[in-house]
């Protein structure tokens, strides 16, 4: 069965079975047919359907490469390439914001807007992009580490509402509410 086919079953499964809810609220009940292994026709396990509903019937990021600049001095350029894939059956729906926060010594360094429109950001392609930005000259010396956060416009950094984590493990900072993408140096 296609991707496609299952996205449309389970929209269907989901319909009926938010039905069969509220009818049930309001004293009404529908017959709906269960077998040994759960919700089934045709060798179909629906049950198994329900539970991916929120992880195959949406947006869904994977970090495929991320490549920054391995030393930089502050007040000169930095670049950094990425290549993302949407693994999922949508696009993302609201608009968003792409924001590069820059910590050092796991503390916040600063961030930076980007114009990148995260709606298009298709299901089932490898979207690459480039940055390149002049950095403050006031940064000090060190490891700095660099973060994707995607989140509603103008939401304030202490807010982690609403902040898209990608699939990758090991890349989300929960404070941050952002995706770790990779570290450089400044000298």
């Amino acid at each position: 069965m296609t991707v496609e086919k299952k996205v449309i079953l389970k929209r269907i499964i989901a319909a009926i079975v938010l039905v069969a809810i509220l009818a049930s609220s309001i004293g009404v009940t529908i017959a709906i047919l269960v077998g040994r292994d759960g919700l089934t026709d045709s060798g179909i396990n629906y049950n198994e359907f329900l539970d991916e509903i929120d992880t195959d019937a949406t947006y869904r990021f994977v970090i495929r490469n991320s490549r920054l600049t391995g030393r930089v001095k502050a007040d000169s350029e930095f670049k950094m390439s990425v290549f993302i894939e949407n693994t999922g059956t949508e696009n993302i729906a609201d608009e968003k914001e792409l924001i590069l926060i820059f910590t050092h010594n796991g503390e916040f360094a600063f961030a930076t807007r980007t114009d990148i429109d995260i709606r298009e950001w298709n299901a089932g392609e490898i979207i690459g992009f480039s940055f390149s930005l002049t950095l403050p000259s006031d940064l000090t010396e060190g490891g700095y580490r660099v973060y994707f956060r995607i989140a509603p416009h103008n939401q304030p950094m202490y807010n982690v509402a609403e902040t898209v984590r990608f699939a990758n493990e090991n890349t989300w900072n929960e404070i941050l509410g952002a995706n770790f993408m990779g570290e450089f140096i400044i000298r």
